[in-house]
């Protein structure tokens, strides 16, 4: 009889087994965490991986799931084109912020990716509150949280376009700092005052408390030997000061009458400060603790500062990278502590990689240059100009993208894909040029360049230049940088991909993913609609699964 009994249970017994399994992987976090790291490579991870902590991004990786295959997804990337395609599941060519900065045809002039000089701030005190989402033409996650759930989302950065892209037009509370006056400021465009949190926190002057701080090394100096020699000559240094360590950040902006925290920024303090504020706003604002899912952006930039200043060879960006790992142990921690693990979705990614030191790099042998923009926008003009006559043909170069005078043009009643195709024509020419696109073929489908799709991800019709250039492997524009990002090569293409949290599965999967389908994840995770121009997909089923491949 009791055997019987047992039988009959039996089915029961196993479908209560299954739709037990079923609901815990279906789980709604009470928190989801997106880390955002500008850039980051997963080469890098895994250079310096015998000189990371256990608890931090090794964590995320041994125990959560990782994408091996993930790429940013469009060439031309920048810190303001791929946060927003994070936050909206769209490339530029769809949400339109196709640049950290691009020119506008209308005003004759550079616009910054989120510059809007008619938004109110809360005081006088600085020209950075002049900033909101007004040039993203997509929706975005936040603005499908704000819609449709109770929950809360909030965007964090030391960079106002990273925390303003992130959360999207209709944040909580959207937060950047300030450098003019070492707080953390917003407008009225996300909340109608800064809450009192936001101000006792910077009542309590931790920016100073860092600009009076001495960066060093922060391992032993064997730690360090496979990086450059310190002050190595191919590095241009904090502020245009020396390049040797300790870097005395209070004597280095001594003479800095305004805009002194700058400095900060520029070393491993502007993380530690940004994490120190991170976890002031989950405590402050209680996410997680209730049954409404929140949602937290926070876009780590300070390595942007020092790649593009000193190089990923050098000591600096080294210790930078250990002293960030700390900083994202110490989050871990925290989050486990207080929500705990099994309710909180983590998801960490860079914004792009970075290229080699270009004068480093030429100076050893390597195929490696210096693009001279400025020499060939002038002998540019001087060959449109030899055909169609005299005149300033050309208004503007932005980020290997050529702007051509289209109002002239237009006059001269010249077709302007002719025109962009023999300026493209001309462009290939150049040293360092492996490619020249003229805008006509991004809309033509007409590239037979195996990046060609990669450009017309990021081109925008409005927005984008007439000519796009692809530079060789190894070449950066020329300028006040020692590496670069725009290329369309794998070390500046490859981002890591990494999800960690209550019903995801150790493992990791090759399959190609993008900055795209982190949306469309987090979305189905949440039971939250996707942004309205997505166009990425979902790999919940994947991260749920317990296998270490799939398909998508």
């Amino acid at each position: 009889m009791h055997v019987l009994k047992s039988l009959l249970l039996l089915p029961f017994m196993l479908l209560l087994m299954v739709n037990s399994s079923m609901g815990q992987d279906n789980k709604i976090p009470k928190l989801v965490v997106t880390i955002i790291i500008d850039p980051l490579s997963p080469d890098w991870i895994e250079d310096y991986q015998d000189q990371l902590s256990t608890g931090g991004i090794l964590k995320l990786i041994n125990e959560g799931k990782s994408f091996t295959s993930a790429t940013v997804g469009n060439a031309l990337a920048s810190r303001a084109s791929s946060v927003a395609t994070i936050a909206t599941a769209a490339p530029p060519s769809i949400h339109g912020i196709v640049g950290n900065s691009w020119y506008d045809r209308l005003k004759k002039e550079e616009i910054f990716s989120t510059e809007d000089y008619l938004v109110q701030g809360f005081d006088n005190f600085s020209q950075l509150r002049k900033n909101s989402s007004t040039h993203l033409l997509s929706t975005s996650l936040g603005d499908q949280v704000v819609r449709t759930t109770e929950g809360k989302l909030i965007s964090l950065s030391l960079e106002p376009d990273a925390a303003i892209l992130a959360g999207g037009p209709r944040s909580h509370g959207s937060y950047w700092f300030d450098t003019y006056s070492g707080s953390w400021i917003s407008n009225r465009s996300y909340v109608d005052k800064l809450p009192q949190w936001v101000i006792d926190f910077n009542n309590h002057n931790h920016a100073d408390q860092y600009l009076n701080q001495e960066w060093d090394l922060l391992l032993n100096e064997d730690a360090y030997a496979k990086c450059n020699i310190d002050e190595s000559p191919y590095e241009m240094g904090i502020l245009g000061s020396s390049t040797r360590f300790p870097y005395r950040l209070r004597r280095m902006t001594r003479q800095v009458k305004q805009g002194r925290y700058e400095a900060i920024k520029k070393t491993p303090f502007g993380n530690t400060l940004l994490s120190d504020f991170s976890i002031a706003a989950l405590h402050n604002e209680q996410m997680g603790l209730d049954e409404h899912t929140d949602f937290l952006y926070i876009s780590f930039t300070g390595f942007s500062h020092i790649t593009s200043r000193f190089g990923v060879e050098s000591r600096e960006f080294k210790d930078a990278v250990i002293r960030l790992d700390m900083e994202i142990q110490h989050l871990l921690f925290v989050l486990s502590e207080n929500i705990g693990k099994d309710n909180v979705l983590v998801m960490l990614t860079g914004t792009h990689g970075a290229s080699w030191n270009a004068d480093q790099a030429k100076a050893n042998g390597l195929p490696a240059g210096r693009f001279r923009a400025r020499n060939a926008m002038a002998l540019l003009n001087s060959f449109i100009s030899a055909i169609y006559g005299e005149n300033y043909w050309i208004e503007s170069y932005i980020d290997q993208q050529i702007y051509l005078d289209q109002t002239l043009i237009d006059q001269e009643k010249i077709p302007i894909a002719i025109i962009q195709e023999q300026a493209a024509r001309f462009m290939r020419q150049f040293e360092g040029v492996a490619m020249a696109l003229p805008a006509d073929r991004m809309v033509s489908a007409s590239i037979t360049h195996p990046a060609g799709s990669l450009f017309q991800a990021a081109y925008n019709s409005n927005r984008s230049g007439d000519i796009l250039l692809i530079l060789q492997p190894g070449w950066i524009q020329d300028g006040n940088l020692v590496s670069d990002h725009l290329s369309v090569y794998p070390y500046d293409q490859k981002v890591p991909f990494i999800w960690w949290g209550g019903s995801v599965m150790p493992g990791s999967i090759s399959d190609p993913v993008s900055l795209k389908d982190i949306a469309p994840t987090i979305c189905e995770y949440a039971n939250v609609p996707v942004p309205n121009t997505s166009q990425g997909k979902s790999l919940y089923k994947l991260i749920v699964a317990a296998t270490d491949n799939g398909d998508l």
